[in-house]
């Protein structure tokens, strides 16, 4: 069985499970609100889907996504429409810089981008605190919570935005040369270089892509939640990584795409939706997500061998 077919398989009997288990599972506003849930998700891991495709990784999205939608809150506190669009460039500028300085370190230095992420992401989380104090602080605008609530007919605006950014950068992604030098760096950084491209400057470019990827997944939690919280972004590193792999990229580069990702999401916001349904215990939640992930993840790698 390939990869894209048992990723597809694994969301089909999630919801299959959900619907035999709550009665509540496929109503229109619980699917409504898995598809809410999971555009913050999506729009992070689309950014993570280049970086790996490219053959590196980055674990500090969660944090640049608490420090993206703490600063964005704090900075629309101020009132009216001119500081939301100030808040929403200082997120977006803040996400691309961090990236930014991840490529820098990674290329120039040699160092391996696990090692500059692990690290990136305990400083960002540091600055999220001390520009929060802590705790919760800021406000999102009207214009900005416009989009976390509102919907599109049946869909929330929220994830019809990440839908549309999905489409995009499938485009760039397989009609482009941004997506074709990507793939080839991934697959082979030396046939690359010999083939005449950059790879420095186009490494730049994903690890920036990945960082501004994830301020504006930071903006949309902050539309969501309608405040700034140092420690929204928990959790993000990991389960971007974890719909980028189940989607069936390869964790060394080269293979995959964005269609397995956006499957991947859906398959872990259904399973937090599904768990919650059910009142599972936070503390069991984690355990579950925990080997429901690893489980499929270790079918892919079998299928891959």
């Amino acid at each position: 069985m390939g990869a894209s077919l048992a990723v597809y398989l694994a969301l089909f009997l999630l919801l299959l499970i959900g619907a035999l288990s709550s009665p509540h599972f496929l109503t229109v506003r619980n699917l409504t609100n898995i598809l809410r849930q999971s555009s913050p998700l999506l729009i992070v891991s689309i950014g993570q889907t280049y970086l790996i495709l490219s053959g590196e990784i980055d674990l500090s999205v969660g944090s640049v996504i608490s420090l993206t939608s703490s600063t964005a809150c704090m900075l629309m506190l101020r009132g009216g429409g001119e500081w939301t669009i100030i808040g929403v460039l200082a997120a977006l500028g803040i996400g691309a810089l961090i990236g930014l300085v991840n490529g820098l370190i990674t290329v120039t230095r040699k160092v391996p981008s696990f090692v500059v992420t692990l690290g990136m992401m305990s400083i960002v989380h540091g600055a999220a605190l001390i520009v929060t104090g802590g705790y919760p602080k800021g406000r999102a605008s009207s214009y900005v919570v416009f989009f976390g609530e509102r919907f599109l007919g049946p869909m929330p605006y929220l994830f019809v935005i990440s839908f549309i950014i999905l489409v995009i950068s499938i485009y760039f992604l397989r009609k482009t040369r941004f997506g074709t030098y990507t793939y080839a760096l991934g697959a082979n950084p030396e046939a690359a270089n010999l083939s005449g491209i950059r790879i420095i400057g186009h490494s730049l470019k994903v690890f920036t892509l990945c960082g501004f990827m994830a301020g504006l997944a930071g903006l949309a939690l902050a539309a969501r939640i309608g405040v700034g919280d140092p420690f929204v972004g928990a959790g993000y590193d990991l389960d971007s990584i974890a719909a980028v792999v189940m989607g069936g990229t390869a964790l060394g580069g080269g293979i995959g795409g964005l269609t397995g990702t956006f499957v991947g999401v859906l398959i872990i916001a259904t399973i937090r939706n599904l768990l919650n349904l059910l009142d599972v215990s936070a503390f069991y939640q984690h355990v579950v997500q925990g080997s429901v992930l690893i489980f499929a993840v270790s079918i892919y790698i079998k299928n891959k061998s």
